[in-house]
């Protein structure tokens, strides 16, 4: 699981993300994020242009990603 995805999301960042490595387990496709369904360039494409179109949303987004994975990982349980 990437360290940076972590932090972003504890940051409350929003995310577009491949269905790699874990990423979807941090990220909620249309809901906490964005996820490509393959990790090629018109998967991704498709991704950032639906991201793009909810850019208004991004904010509330990330405080929901914020959120979800300050629930899911809790630092106690992780240390």
């Amino acid at each position: 699981m990437p360290i940076s995805l972590i932090e972003a999301a504890i940051s409350g960042r929003t995310a577009v993300v491949t269905d790699v490595g874990g990423n979807t387990e941090i990220i909620v496709d249309n809901e906490t994020g964005f996820v490509a369904c393959a990790p090629t360039p018109h998967s991704f494409s498709e991704a950032l242009e639906r991201a793009w179109k909810r850019k208004e949303e991004w904010e509330e987004m990330g405080i929901k990603l914020n959120n979800n994975t300050k629930t899911k990982y809790n630092a106690s349980q992780t240390l």
